[in-house]
């Protein structure tokens, strides 16, 4: 993500409005792009499109002529001749139907799709006859793979009479497009403008930069957005893969990367892509015109090869992190280390080589000299960028890089003249004429003040000079937003820039690309923040100066352009006047961080005082620092997007290992353990044998809220799934988990009892945070079921570690907390402390949850739980280990050891076996009793009805007065 650049001056355009009129909505219709094509061998091609013979074919009369041509067409041919605009050939879609003789080539009928599919989105009644299309192709044998589109000719002419459709192309590219023009020419009153094009582009090179490290995109979604790129007429995809947040490539040559730092989805699978999706993506992408660029990311934003070796990266995880890199979790490659480069040449050889593209982009913005500390930073630069080179030369891939290897690194004499230098820095022309002055001619702009896509108002550092002087404040209505003057670069600021502009010598411009960094960008909202504003990219690219700005025709041209993504394929392009103010609340994590010494979440100027986050009860900044792709959290903005029919949530960017460590080692008798993790909500320990001090196998995680009793809230829980499924289930030499109330090897002092009364029990957990359970009573049914549904599966997700887990129940256990421990496999109970466990739910007028009712029965049979459950008792240890809820029953102080010998016994069993046993066993449980999934949504659906009784405020109160509830009859 680059960040802090400059204004870029508006240049041709006039200045953007801050509002538009809403146009309205296209029809949604569902038509999936299926447009591959390939033509083989040199050929004149006949295709009939066969209509039912309902007239003898005349022109069309009945409608009013449509305008010329260029009203229906995006991006703008560089030559449109003038045209009959009353010769308007009409036909029938229903019986619309390709005949194809004389050719061998199996793309011909996706080519052809295209034709078809415009006609079932525009027009569904009409009248016409056959019309024959002729394509013609120079040199049909000229493109066959991905790496020939480099340089390749794109031109076509396009000649659209009453007779039929003449096609002429050098090569398969050229007949791709001119299909897809062919395309536009079709109205939504049954016919085709009758007009003769002939059309190349202005520059060779036209992209979108797409960041999967922030965010991760499916292939489903990747290919959606290569159709409308390829409608759109851009031709390369630039594939930012990796960052300091995750590395979603599934690399079986450093397995540890992608198994410690990729997205995981709610049951725990990584996301992460495969050599083959990748290789499918690239081959999807060339059958559309498009070439596929990887970046390699070094030698900054590089935390992830810290998961190889800690000693591979300087800064790692730093804090305060503002002070070591742009965004967390910091971490960059120490490319002075032969081991550390070794890793770099098996990235480029290995993965590098799934993609077809000559190109390799190897990152270089945003080092952070800093992070070396006394190393010589350019003499270490200029050592590594020699080896660089010639990694890239050893395997025939061409070097590219972002603008700061022309002016930062002292090494703009080691990278060769031929590379491709990627213009991101504001004003562009400055940094155009620092390339030059380099020596590079081969250069691409895309400004972060006028082609960043995924500025928002939480990006102050990427906006326009005419966005500085308009602020935005105004034109955003979501309520409590902090609001920054940043904004939504809309469709006008994006096609006012001019890439050629005070550029000494033009020729060296070769293109530009659109830039969308994924830290506010999910799945449900990625094709709005693309289209149509990234079509707009396209005509600039495309067009050039073949056609003027004009606030009314460029407008109307666009509208119906976005209505064909629409329609035709099924984008949600967002709408013309929209502006990014329905995008929900974005957290800015920078903003908790100050530049002073100590803890690393401090809190900014910008927000003092640490305010509540709007619609939340937990702190701006404990929700700031969990970025989860998955689950919403947050404020809901109920005006979410029609298209997908979800609740808006965007979460911003944190380090990925949110847990202070600690390099203090603890003990305590016999027991000894060192640190993996702390925080205000846990403390994880790693048990070692007392003697030998290697690791046991055994790790333990212990709540650390004790003034709370252990009370569970949605911070904690985000808090306790992160731990689970991103730092402890990845880590293989983990064999069994303990859970606790409290840090066994760092026991806090018994707190004191009041004159005359024994001490209070120690909590394992005393289920939900009542302020939460409150909030819910004041929310809407159907957000409780939901909210209630997630904050569940937080805490269940320990049901989906995959070594065996151990609840050591030290204090009492209650509600959600008891159910935390029938989640575990194996419980044991402290009993001389006066502990006690059990599912008061229905003292507080709920049913119960977190998969009580589902567990429960299914460990201590369905009499003994009913009792549990319908009275809402509260049973001893003894007790519970007589219904079977316990395996065991021990004295306090001993509680934690017997519980880590049993752990120890287990982890000196096979693990695989183990884990195995572990899988079976639970699958089995699921499958007998008909799987936790649908019980869990009961359970939400049943107390969100609960949370608007007079039972819950009631069960409530008197829990907060200190007495018995009184509830009303039903």
């Amino acid at each position: 993500m680059h960040t802090h650049a400059e204004a870029e001056p508006l240049l041709t355009a006039p200045a953007p409005a801050p509002t538009e009129q809403t146009p309205p909505k296209p029809r949604l219709r569902r038509f999936h792009f299926l447009a591959s094509f390939l033509v083989c061998g040199a050929m004149v091609l006949f295709a009939a499109l066969l209509v039912d013979a309902s007239c003898s074919g005349c022109l069309a009369t009945r409608d009013p002529p449509p305008p010329p041509p260029p009203s229906f067409l995006w991006p703008m041919p560089s030559h449109v001749a003038a045209a009959d605009v009353t010769a308007l050939l009409s036909y029938k879609p229903r019986s619309f139907k390709v005949k194809v003789s004389n050719l061998n080539d199996k793309f011909i009928d996706n080519a052809l799709s295209v034709l078809k599919k415009s006609l079932r989105a525009k027009h569904r009644n009409g009248h016409g006859k056959d019309y024959p299309i002729s394509i013609h192709v120079d040199e049909p044998d000229k493109v066959k793979h991905a790496e020939d589109l480099v340089d390749a000719n794109e031109g076509y002419e396009l000649d659209v009479t009453a007779e039929g459709a003449f096609i002429k192309a050098t090569n398969k590219i050229g007949v791709v497009y001119a299909l897809q023009t062919l395309s536009q020419l079709i109205t939504s009153s049954g016919s085709i403008v009758l007009t003769s094009i002939k059309d190349s582009p202005k520059f060779p090179y036209r992209g979108l930069l797409l960041d999967t490290a922030r965010n991760y995109f499916s292939p489903k979604d990747i290919k959606r957005i290569l159709d409308g790129m390829a409608f759109s007429k851009l031709n390369v995809l630039h594939w930012h893969l990796f960052d300091s947040q995750a590395f979603p490539i599934e690399w079986p040559l450093y397995p540890q990367i992608h198994t410690n730092s990729a997205y995981r989805d709610k049951s725990g699978s990584l996301k992460v892509y495969s050599k083959k999706e990748i290789k499918e993506i690239v081959e999807y992408a060339f059958e559309r015109n498009i070439r596929v660029i990887p970046e390699f990311e070094v030698p900054g934003h590089n935390a992830v090869f810290g998961h190889v070796d800690e000693s591979f990266v300087a800064g790692w995880n730093h804090t305060p992190w503002d002070e070591y890199c742009v965004q967390p979790p910091c971490g960059q490659a120490i490319v002075d280390k032969g081991e550390v480069v070794q890793l770099i040449d098996d990235l480029i050889t290995d993965v590098g080589g799934w993609f077809r593209d000559p190109v390799v982009h190897v990152g270089h913005d945003e080092v952070n000299l800093k992070s070396w500390g006394d190393i010589d930073v350019k003499a270490m630069m200029r050592r590594f960028e020699t080896e660089l080179v010639g990694i890239l030369e050893k395997n025939g891939k061409q070097y590219a890089g972002w603008d700061e290897i022309a002016d930062l690194y002292g090494i703009e004499d080691l990278v060769p003249k031929d590379a491709l230098v990627t213009i991101w820095r504001s004003p562009s022309t400055d940094r155009v004429k620092a390339a030059l002055n380099a020596g590079f001619t081969n250069i691409v702009v895309g400004p972060s003040s006028h082609w960043y896509l995924d500025c928002s108002p939480s990006a102050p550092w990427c906006q326009s000079a005419w966005e500085k002087q308009n602020p935005s404040d105004t034109a955003y209505d979501i309520p409590g937003y902090l609001t920054h003057p940043g904004q939504w670069h809309n469709w006008t600021t994006v096609y006012s820039f001019d890439p050629l502009h005070d550029v000494p010598e033009p020729s060296v411009i070769k293109g530009g690309f659109g830039a969308l960094w994924s830290e506010t960008i999910k799945k449900h909202n990625i094709d709005r923040f693309l289209f149509p504003r990234l079509s707009v990219i396209g005509e600039r690219l495309w067009s050039y100066d073949s056609v003027e700005y004009s606030a009314v025709d460029t407008k109307q041209r666009l509208e119906r352009f976005r209505a064909s993504l629409v329609n035709e394929l099924e984008i949600d392009a967002a709408e013309l006047g929209y502006l990014g103010n329905k995008e929900g609340m974005v957290y800015r994590p920078e903003l908790c961080d100050g530049v002073e010494e100590g803890e690393g979440w401090q809190i900014g100027p910008q927000l003092e005082g640490n305010p509540v986050a709007e619609g939340t009860k937990g702190s701006y900044c404990s929700i700031a620092r969990l970025y989860d792709t998955e689950n919403n959290f947050g404020r809901i903005d109920s005006e979410g997007p029609s298209f997908r029919q979800k609740l808006i949530l965007i979460e911003m960017l944190v380090a990925r290992r949110f847990f202070q460590t600690s390099a203090v080692r603890r003990s305590q008798q016999t027991l000894k353990s060192t640190p993996i993790a702390s925080s205000d909500f846990f403390v994880v320990s790693r048990d070692v044998h007392p003697t030998t001090g290697e690791p046991t196998g055994v790790v333990t995680v212990a709540f650390n809220s004790p003034k709370n009793l252990n009370a569970m809230t949605e911070p904690i829980g985000i808090e306790f799934q992160n731990l689970i499924r991103n730092t402890l289930s990845p880590d293989t030499s983990i064999r069994a988990l303990i859970l606790t109330g409290s840090d066994p090897y760092n026991p806090a002092p018994p707190s004191p009892a009041a004159p005359g009364k024994k001490p209070k029990p120690a909590a394992f957990s005393a289920g939900g945070d009542l302020k939460f359970l409150r909030a819910r009573t004041q929310d809407l049914a159907h957000r409780n079921a939901e909210i209630m549904r997630d904050f569940y599966a937080r805490f269940l997700s320990i049901r989906q570690a995959p070594f065996p887990t151990i609840a050591a129940i030290n204090g009492h256990a209650v509600g959600a907390g008891a159910c935390i421990s029938l989640a575990c496999d194996l419980r044991l109970m402290a009993g001389d402390n006066g502990a006690k466990i059990g599912f008061n739910f229905v003292k507080l007028g709920l049913t119960p949850g977190m998969g009580g009712s589902f567990m429960l029965p299914n460990l201590i049979g369905h009499q003994a739980a009913s009792r549990l459950l319908l009275t809402g008792d509260l049973v001893s240890a003894q007790e519970a280990k007589e219904l079977g809820l316990v395996l065991s029953v021990h004295d306090s102080k001993d509680l934690f050891q017997e519980s880590l010998t049993l752990a120890r016994k287990i982890a000196a069993a096979s693990p695989v076996a183990v884990r195995g046993v572990v899988k079976t066993m639970r699958n089995g449980f699921e499958a007998q009793s008909g799987g936790i999934e649908r019980a869990l949504w009961r359970e939400a659906d049943t107390q969100a009805i609960c949370y608007k009784s007079e039972d819950m405020t009631e069960g409530l109160d008197a829990i907060g007065e200190g007495r018995d509830p009184v509830f009303k009859n039903f």
